[in-house]
């Protein structure tokens, strides 16, 4: 689906058909996180600029924000009923 590099290039977002997004450290291959769960298939993953955040956007309409620091889920933004988020975008 999709993967995002962190901005420091140590990390790896991915948008998985499970519904999760997972995190992988990039010189050991290792995944190191998993977020929770999107209702379907995630779509499209992104990191913020500042590295702390990982936005996901998946099949359930849904675009969500994962704090890294903890892999809670931060922030639930509705309004994309029967349709998929195919494309999300971080902006200051």
């Amino acid at each position: 689906r999709g993967c995002y590099f962190s901005p420091d290039n140590t990390f790896i977002c991915a948008a998985m058909d499970s519904g999760a997004v997972e995190l992988f450290d990039i010189a050991t291959g290792q995944r190191v996180m998993t977020f929770g769960l999107h209702s379907g298939r995630v779509n499209c993953v992104m990191f913020s600029p500042n590295g702390k955040f990982i936005i996901s956007g998946g099949m359930d309409g849904l675009v969500k924000v994962w704090a890294i620091q903890d892999s809670s889920e931060k922030e639930t933004f509705t309004g994309h009923p029967n349709t998929d988020v195919t494309a999300v975008s971080y902006s200051d």
